[in-house]
């Protein structure tokens, strides 16, 4: 069992104009609107996938990704577009949305080749999906994404040579009118080919580059690249277990059948999973990441009795007995002693 993830960043976006755009109710598709407020949300990719296919059928619009394509860019993933960027120059910006970008969703990865007489770059991007049509989606996706990077990157100075895109449409020339290029389809991998030279152009006159248009990058960098870290990697099933049971918190407090259900298995396989992986029941696990969650809240000055009704407790005296169980301390000590420090009392 492997579960990948994306952040929510990739997404607000979209989400959030599905009703401007394409006349969608954003209440309809499956994604909690709670799992938004945050950029650095992880969303597992069944969820994702949901989401895709949700809104090709509300929408009906098989081609709806591209109505987004004023919306897919570098800029929309926030402090993260900006430190690709920040390279002094483009090929170092390029190596870094490869590298970087693992951390950003798990599902796929990005990587580039030259051809036969290296006069081409052909940037790709191999999908972990499974899902014939999310993958199609997902594709026309980070064709824009990878498009908006070049764009920003060379100031629109780069000659787009092909574009292969996984799955098919049903109108190939609206997409060859879009990209301008040849498209060719049912690729195994998306791939954007364009040429080498193009990367030579210099970044630092980009003013998505200055210092004082990345305040984000001083001003909270430490804590950015923690967020970072929590993206599982591929086949690490404990932390897939972990972050996957954490997301469920967006719909109350944890529960196994809501798990077990995007997992697409029985809880008792969910338990069985947890015994033999971590040792551990539902139970723990859940009590666990809600008061990592609390510990998140209470750290940033939110009081106990708010985080115990965020997290979903229904009386806040359970909330304090199972932190204190968990944690050695009450929350509102665990809160008192955090906050008086920051106000060096």
């Amino acid at each position: 069992m492997s579960v990948y993830f994306t952040r929510s960043a990739f997404f607000v976006r979209l989400h959030n104009s599905l009703k401007s755009v394409l006349d969608v109710d954003p209440a309809q598709c499956p994604i909690p609107a709670t799992v938004f407020s945050d950029a650095n949300t992880l969303i597992p990719y069944q969820e994702i996938t949901r989401w895709y296919n949700d809104v090709e059928r509300l929408s009906g619009n098989a081609d709806y990704m591209l109505e987004f394509k004023h919306l897919i860019g570098i800029d929309s993933i926030g402090w993260f577009g900006e430190w690709l960027l920040s390279a002094p120059d483009n090929i170092l910006a390029f190596r870094r949305f490869n590298y970087g970008m693992p951390y950003m969703q798990s599902g796929g990865s990005f990587y580039a080749m030259y051809t036969g007489n290296r006069n081409i770059v052909k940037w790709m991007h191999k999908s972990y999906s499974l899902t014939k049509r999310a993958r199609f989606h997902e594709s026309v996706y980070n064709v824009l994404l990878m498009l908006d990077f070049l764009k920003k990157a060379t100031q629109n100075q780069f000659e787009l040579q092909l574009i292969r895109i996984s799955g098919s449409s049903d109108d190939p020339d609206k997409y060859k009118k879009e990209f301008n290029c040849d498209v060719e389809w049912n690729s195994p991998t998306t791939e954007v080919w364009f040429r080498t030279t193009d990367l030579l152009a210099t970044a630092h006159h980009f003013d998505i580059i200055s210092d004082s248009s990345c305040p984000l990058l001083g001003q909270n960098l430490l804590e950015n690249i923690d967020k970072l870290l929590n993206m599982p990697r591929p086949n690490d099933e404990i932390k897939e277990l972990y972050e996957l049971t954490y997301y469920t918190l967006h719909f109350g407090l944890p529960k196994a059948d809501k798990v077990a259900e995007i997992l697409n298995i029985s809880t008792q396989t969910l338990r069985r999973k947890l015994q033999q992986k971590l040792n551990l029941n539902f139970t723990d696990l859940s009590a666990y990441i809600t008061t990592n969650a609390a510990v998140n809240l209470l750290i940033k000055g939110v009081h106990p009795k708010d985080v115990s009704a965020k997290l979903g407790y229904t009386h806040e005296g359970s909330f304090a007995r199972q932190f204190k169980k968990y944690r050695g301390v009450t929350p509102l000590k665990y809160y008192q002693a955090h906050n008086d420090k920051k106000l060096g009392s």
